[in-house]
């Protein structure tokens, strides 16, 4: 065991690479890296965070399946400081929102769980999200075209705190992305 910043540089290193371990061995990577997860000192689950938001992608069901209270729990923690880890984390979140477990039907990420995050998140990551959403509709529009009806109907917050300029720009933008869903997303 490695003393305090050598053992978090590793935990930032190793936890980058986190599916992998987790598909390797998960019994070894809930031991040694997810324990950070609940860890009482603060620098240490930043660490973890870190590295897993550097490398800024989760693959596989179970990885995320486990991570995903944590991740739902990050958002009022505070742990999150700077702006590219809230939008890496917001990215995946609207990924895994997009993502239907085969077997059951469910979504990785609920409507609800969504808004609830979005709700927390600054007016810059709420921006980010939209302007996210607008860009795999226009890569992808067979598959993101009626999420991105569902985003906007279904899970974009209707609260006061999630309305400012730069969203309802972004929200303007949205209304333009294609012009066979102008109409729905005009509503």
């Amino acid at each position: 065991s490695l003393p305090d910043d050598l053992h978090r540089y590793a935990l930032v290193i190793f936890s980058q690479q986190l599916s992998w371990f987790f598909q390797v061995d998960p019994e070894w990577t809930k031991a040694n890296l997810l324990s950070f997860l609940v860890s009482k000192d603060i620098q240490d689950q930043k660490a973890l965070w870190a590295g897993i938001l550097n490398g800024g992608k989760l693959s596989g069901h179970d990885i995320f399946i486990f991570l995903k209270p944590h991740m739902l729990r990050l958002v009022n923690t505070g742990v999150l400081k700077k702006h590219s880890e809230w939008v890496t984390f917001a990215d995946l979140l609207l990924s895994a929102w997009a993502l239907t477990d085969a077997s059951t039907g469910e979504k990785w990420i609920t409507d609800e769980e969504l808004r609830e995050a979005l709700l927390h998140f600054n007016d810059d990551v709420r921006s980010h999200v939209l302007w996210r959403a607008k860009s795999r509709t226009e890569e992808k529009r067979e598959e993101w075209a009626p999420l991105l009806l569902e985003l906007l109907r279904n899970v974009w917050p209707k609260q006061l705190v999630a309305k400012s300029e730069v969203v309802s720009k972004r929200l303007l933008d949205l209304a333009f992305v294609d012009n066979d869903l102008f109409p729905e997303l005009a509503e």
